[in-house]
């Protein structure tokens, strides 16, 4: 796609910049070689720069060079040199419906709690759950350490706080049970048909790699969402297989989304309703074959709207499947 597009950005060209680098850095060390002789070779023109008197052609030729090496990344990445070998998408005849937050619990949603998944693990094989970071650099399911943490602990102080902490809160509350990430690891040991759709609210590629270094068995059972089309290489070659492109916190134009697409392979595509109602999910599985969830809805008569407007599927609280 020659230039910017209708609705694209720098930001998105970024992307492929970032995506780029990332597929040179997990997959093969060619990374590190140029890198390597990009340095040697700035470090020598730098050199006779300053001690020759023809400083212009040398200040051009490094000009010259300094740009071949900033598109490296933007050509190296696959979906630029051959967008027809980048990715094939595969052809999916239905989407899993996922239970939001591990499913709502006794009138709750966000619990995000071993109760929620226990009460509705014979109902959906899909858990979205939100992760967040602890001050000690653990995942527990939590939404988020402000209103949510709050809410659920009954506290007038917000997070983060460490993971023993959090345990302390979670032995004392009442009703619910929230898991950290190696509770997580014994609930899908117990349940082999349960598989985990992530929603790690920071530091996301982060927490991705942590579950395939401590759990690297458990790449199957995980179904990381990304944020940006430039996390999807990354994602992929971490040993992911299944990814889904969630859109609540991308800010390109739908026209941007369906350029990604048809350079991805994915589990999935999930969306906010205004994106659906704007056509987004239809258009996605016609142009590119790739089938969408709608979120968040717990009304059947929703629900059959968006199916109306070409979604597959939704994450929800409460409607069964």
């Amino acid at each position: 796609m020659g230039g910017l597009g209708i609705g694209e950005t720098v930001a998105d060209h970024l992307d492929v910049v970032i995506s780029g680098i990332g597929y040179f850095y997990f997959n093969t060390l060619i990374f590190s070689f140029v890198f390597t002789f990009t340095l040697c070779c700035v470090a020598g023109f730098l050199l006779f720069f300053f001690i020759t008197k023809k400083r212009t052609i040398y200040r051009n030729f490094f000009i010259i060079f300094g740009v071949i090496a900033l598109l490296f990344p933007y050509f190296s990445n696959p979906a630029v040199l051959d967008p027809q070998k980048s990715a094939v998408q595969r052809q999916s005849l239905s989407l899993p419906r996922v239970a939001h937050a591990g499913g709502g619990y006794r009138e709750h949603t966000y619990t995000n709690s071993l109760n929620a998944l226990e009460a509705n693990k014979n109902l959906y094989s899909l858990f979205e759950i939100d992760f967040s970071w602890t001050t000690d650099g653990h995942l527990v399911c939590l939404h988020d350490w402000d209103i949510n943490f709050r809410h659920f602990f009954n506290l007038d102080f917000q997070g983060p706080v460490s993971l023993e902490y959090f345990l302390e809160l979670v032995n004392q509350h009442k009703t619910f049970k929230k898991c950290t990430l190696e509770y997580l690891i014994i609930w899908l040991d117990n349940n082999p048909h349960a598989r985990i759709v992530t929603d790690i609210k920071e530091e996301n590629l982060r927490g991705l790699e942590m579950i395939t270094e401590h759990y690297p068995e458990y790449s199957t059972r995980f179904i990381p969402q990304v944020y940006q089309p430039g996390e999807y290489y990354i994602v992929k070659n971490m040993g992911y297989d299944d990814v889904i492109l969630t859109l609540y916190a991308y800010h390109g134009s739908d026209e941007d989304v369906l350029y990604w697409l048809r350079h991805m392979d994915l589990f999935g595509l999930a969306m906010p309703r205004f994106r659906a109602d704007r056509g987004l999910a239809r258009q996605a599985i016609e142009t590119t074959g790739v089938l969408s969830w709608v979120h968040t809805i717990n009304n059947q008569d929703e629900y059959e709207k968006y199916l109306a407007k070409g979604a597959d599927n939704v994450y929800t609280d409460w409607l069964v499947p």
